[in-house]
């Protein structure tokens, strides 16, 4: 997994993680414990049913849903063991967040995020091996 800062305009609202792998994507944030570090999804393409969601050994999250251009489409809190989660339209990005993250940043529909790689960030120096 890389590590990102996810931004809202010029303010820094919290680091993630970026599923990048297969089975990243496929383990997602079960078995997690109630406090994790988001994780941040992109889908193959934007779709409805396609990048639908399940909550089968998770902790109570909030799914964060984003359209291609990142701007929140749906923010919904997700109980556990739950069979399916949809967006109410076509989403590219996913975030599974903490619960209360999108109250606590303002994350409302139609606002844009955007994100960078802790490594690509303007005066952070790359690591070498």
């Amino acid at each position: 997994m890389r590590e990102i800062l996810v931004f809202k305009g010029r303010k820094k609202l919290f680091r993630a993680l970026q599923a990048r792998t297969h089975f990243e994507k496929a383990k997602g944030i079960m078995f997690q414990p109630r406090l994790f570090t988001p994780l941040l999804f992109e889908f193959d393409s934007p779709s409805r049913a396609k990048n639908a969601i399940h909550s089968f050994f998770c902790t109570p999250f909030e799914a964060i849903f984003l359209d291609e251009k990142k701007r929140v489409v749906d923010v919904k809190s997700v109980p556990s063991s739950r069979l399916i989660v949809l967006p109410k339209v076509n989403s590219l990005y996913l975030i599974e967040a903490p619960i209360g993250t999108a109250a606590k940043h303002a994350i409302l529909g139609g606002k844009a995020l955007w994100w960078k790689a802790t490594g690509e960030l303007p005066g952070k120096k790359r690591r070498t091996k």
